[in-house]
């Protein structure tokens, strides 16, 4: 049998550790939850001459590399399959998948095909 001090302190680091577990998981949704910066992304139209480069300036639910991805598709591209394309009137251009969202700027060339 154990003794009543060893017991408490047991409970005490479990206590402990559930707590550090509980601050870990909370700071993993924050995380993913804000946006990120990806940096620039060129490429050449598909079957043009030139192409386009842009400032991606925020990222949700995607990874940087994911993000690439999709806007040079989007540049080359007139669809990117499963994404809406939109422009703004202040020059940033958004790329939607259900939750998932890429903004974006043109730094350079001309506009990428997929959007409006």
């Amino acid at each position: 049998m154990s003794s009543p001090r060893a017991t408490a302190t047991g409970l005490a680091r479990r206590a402990v550790i559930a707590a550090a577990l509980l601050s870990c998981a909370a700071l993993a949704v924050t995380t993913d939850a804000q946006a990120r910066a990806c940096g620039l992304v060129g490429a050449d139209y598909a079957h043009a001459e030139g192409g386009a480069q842009v400032r991606i300036t925020s990222v949700r639910r995607i990874t940087c590399k994911g993000a690439w991805r999709i806007v040079r598709t989007c540049i080359r591209h007139r669809r990117v399959r499963g994404w809406k394309a939109r422009s703004h009137d202040d020059g940033r251009m958004v790329l939607r998948s259900r939750n998932r969202v890429i903004v974006m700027r043109g730094t350079a060339g001309g506009a990428p095909l997929c959007v409006p």
